[in-house]
């Protein structure tokens, strides 16, 4: 089995589930995107796994706010689906803002999420649907 990452790729020797974090930065912009992996359990939905995670969330993160939940298209060719959210939260004494994208192929679950420490002006939006018009999913080996 092979596992690629930027800096190379691996050959396993057994079976293995990918439940990773990548996060990128972006400097200049005080931005941040993160890609989360996760294997979902038996019968676990990605509304499931979602809820699970609001409530860690809003037990562990000060002026934790989120916005409703919209069904939405995305992927370089718009033929994937997912849902998406907007909240807000205190992290050392910043308000940040982050957007969430969560999608699921089957029992994996993978979410995106873009984070910055101020409200999302019309050229952050532009990056946030640039970042999600721009992905192309692996094609399964």
């Amino acid at each position: 089995m092979h596992y690629a990452i930027n800096e190379g790729q691996f050959t396993l020797p057994s079976q293995y589930e990918d439940d990773s974090i990548t996060v990128l930065k972006f400097p200049k912009l005080q931005a941040s995107f993160v890609v989360t992996r996760a294997q979902l359990k038996e019968k676990q939905t990605a509304d499931d796994y979602f809820n699970d995670q609001l409530v860690i969330l809003k037990q562990s993160m000060k002026g934790f706010i989120i916005d409703k939940r919209t069904s939405v298209t995305f992927g370089k060719e718009g033929q994937l689906t997912g849902f998406e959210t907007h909240c807000e939260f205190d992290k050392n004494g910043f308000k940040m803002h982050q957007y969430l994208l969560v999608t699921q192929n089957e029992q994996r679950l993978t979410v995106f999420t873009y984070s910055q420490p101020r409200p999302f002006s019309p050229e952050d939006m532009k990056h946030w649907q640039t970042i999600k018009a721009g992905f192309i999913p692996a094609v399964a080996t």
